[in-house]
């Protein structure tokens, strides 16, 4: 570590960073460049902007098991509102950048490359451009101003200057160009969830300013409340619907909106508090968009949340269904599946459901960019219930958001929200069906080898034996046989007979019939008998099986005529069982029937539930139709 004194106020200026060559006073905010073992005052710097991050040079933390320490700040302004990019010295001397603002936190560090870069005036959002030997997908195009530095940087800031940036990503890399020299500045990294960093020696949260702010609408002079001042670029009056610019002092109206009688009310209060998701939460933000599918417009509402913790994140709601939604990770990846686009993230396939131009409405509160009535953006939603991607772009940016279906008890809960929320109508696009069926085709065929197996141990051992026979029938000659009588006593029950013959590329006939020797009554089955095989194939069977049902208790004797091939079989040999009490397979069908019921019920319950759903996308089948192809 090297130091100097400060040629304005003597105070000790330290350089940690073998890269920094430029340190802005901590005591008199002197830009102070360093050239070798002098410093060049290059007068004050400008005053940062107040805004809500918890970070501060001094900070520390862990990233991928590396301590590193925040050694630096640049402020930047852009069109979405503030962004840090705070300097970081790990304990390897590699230096890297925490990029921060909007909700999202991110590593990177810079980064040599060797392909050509491309000019900022020849991108364009959704372009793919190749850095170090991948594919990147343009997201954002941005001109930002510098507001401020502080700490160490390791080159020259002031305030003032514009700067041309480029948000890519290429999986779960993330990459920004930095067009403010000449060849561009490209850093790597990754976007990454605050908590995972373990930072320490923050802010205290509550000297953070998101305290409530007090002033009155320049337009009409309504009193308004900014809840998160801090964070906020514009904020709309909720009397006269005007949209005033909250970065300027003077509050100057940057749009004026004439408020409809019709306006909705938000349903959840601004200023209002909440715990969601294991973070605190202040709602300070709503809007309403609409789109508009064959003339028709459809509005939903939605509910900017911030905490000084998490940052930013959405409530959604429609017709009673609520989504709570933040950025992703990273830009997923789209493709087309067996015909369908579908999107890819974090290892999980979303259906592409409907794509359309949304439109801002109405705006009341605090927003994070500087928002306006009529501004439009292009929608493409993906779904994998609970779960849904969005993807919103404009000719400047593309964002990509994750949102999960809600239930409205736990969103009233969550904020104390004792009016009832509006009932749900329909279904929504990720909504969960309220029945899984596959639970219930598991029961079933674990079910239906329960039976099976206990069936087949009552084919095994039941059934019992009455009598056994052997009869030779001569060709060309008609030939009754009998049985010796046997006796069936106790209640009703079957009678079976089962017939194994010596066939071989032939067939016959047996006309079987049971008779009850004392009063002539008798039962009557007919039954053919075929096998026929070659070198390699065969087909029917030798054996047969007739059931004689219900037969009530007497002395029987069963009678056997037989018809067969004359010109194969010289003579036909029969063996013959008489079985009772034989499990029937019908007993085992019935039940199989029986369980299939709830199945397929819940499973047609699911399929009306998908048929509502995907009546709302952009692939509702026609009407003249009946195929589904959702």
């Amino acid at each position: 570590m090297k130091t100097a004194n400060c040629p304005s106020c003597g105070a000790q200026v330290a350089f940690r960073a073998a890269a920094s060559v430029l340190a802005v006073c901590e005591y008199c905010h002197s830009t102070l460049l360093r050239k070798g073992a002098d410093l060049e005052n290059l007068g004050k710097m400008a005053e940062l902007a107040e805004d809500a991050s918890l970070v501060r040079v001094g900070s520390e933390g862990v990233y991928k098991g590396v301590h590193f320490a925040v050694i630096g700040r640049i402020q930047l302004r852009y069109g979405q509102g503030i962004w840090n990019e705070w300097h970081l010295l790990f304990d390897s001397q590699r230096t890297g950048w925490l990029g921060e603002g909007y909700g999202r936190t991110f590593v990177t560090y810079l980064k040599a490359i060797k392909e050509d870069i491309p000019p900022f005036s020849g991108l364009h959002v959704d372009d793919v451009v190749k850095l170090d030997g991948r594919g990147f997908t343009v997201a954002g195009l941005e001109t930002a101003r510098c507001v401020a530095g502080e700490g160490e940087l390791p080159f020259k800031v002031g305030a003032g200057y514009d700067v041309q940036t480029a948000d890519l990503y290429g999986g779960a890399t993330f990459a920004t160009i930095d067009y403010s020299e000449t060849p561009p500045f490209v850093f790597l990294g990754e976007q990454v969830d605050p908590a995972s960093l373990k930072l320490t020696k923050l802010r205290d949260a509550a000297t953070v300013a998101v305290a409530a702010e007090a002033i009155s609408c320049t337009n009409c002079g309504a009193p308004l409340v900014i809840h998160a001042a801090a964070a906020t670029e514009t904020v709309a009056c909720g009397s006269c619907g005007s949209v005033i610019d909250a970065t300027d002092k003077n509050y100057q109206v940057i749009q004026k909106i004439q408020k409809s009688p019709l306006a909705a009310s938000p349903l959840l209060p601004l200023g209002a508090k909440g715990r969601l998701r294991d973070a605190e939460y202040e709602a300070i933000g709503f809007m309403v968009r609409q789109i508009e599918v064959e003339g028709i417009h459809y509005s939903w509402s939605e509910y900017l949340l911030f905490s000084p913790v998490e940052g930013f994140r959405w409530l959604s709601e429609y017709h009673g269904h609520w989504n709570f939604i933040r950025a992703t990770k990273y830009t997923p990846a789209r493709s087309t599946g067996f015909g369908h686009p579908v999107a890819t993230y974090l290892g999980q396939t979303y259906k592409h459901f409907q794509s359309a131009t949304a439109t801002v409405t109405q705006v009341l509160g605090e927003f994070y960019w500087k928002v306006r009535v009529g501004d439009t953006n292009e929608m493409a939603d993906y779904i994998n219930p609970p779960l849904m991607v969005s993807a919103e772009s404009t000719d400047k940016e593309l964002v990509w958001s994750v949102g999960e279906y809600t239930e409205p008890e736990i969103i009233a809960k969550a904020f104390n929200i004792r009016k009832p929320f509006p009932q749900k109508q329909g279904v929504f696009a990720n909504q969960p069906s309220p029945v899984t069926h596959g639970r219930y085709w598991k029961v079933f065929v674990l079910f239906t080898v329960v039976a099976a197996l206990i069936h087949g141990a009552f084919l095994a051992g039941s059934g019992k034996k009455l009598i056994d026979a052997s009869f030779e029938f001569p060709p060309r000659v008609e030939r009754t046989v009998q049985t010796q009588i046997f006796e069936v006593s106790g209640r009703p029950t079957n009678v079976v007979v089962r017939s194994d013959m010596d066939l071989n590329n032939a067939w016959a006939f047996l006309d079987l019939t049971l008779v009850e020797a004392d009063t002539g009554v008798y039962y009557r089955s007919g039954r053919e008998v075929s096998y026929y095989s070659g070198s390699d194939w065969s087909e029917g069977s030798r054996s047969d099986e007739a059931i004689f049902k219900r037969v009530p208790a007497g002395r029987y004797y069963l009678a056997v005529n037989a018809e067969f091939h004359p010109d194969r079989v010289t003579s036909l040999r029969a063996k013959l069982q008489i079985l009772r009490d034989v499990p029937a397979w019908s007993n085992l069908w019935i039940l199989e029937g029986a369980l299939l019921v709830i199945p397929l019920l819940v499973f047609f319950r699911k399929s009306a539930f998908e048929t509502a759903r995907w009546a709302e996308s952009d692939y509702a089948p026609d009407p003249g139709d009946s195929s589904d192809d959702c």
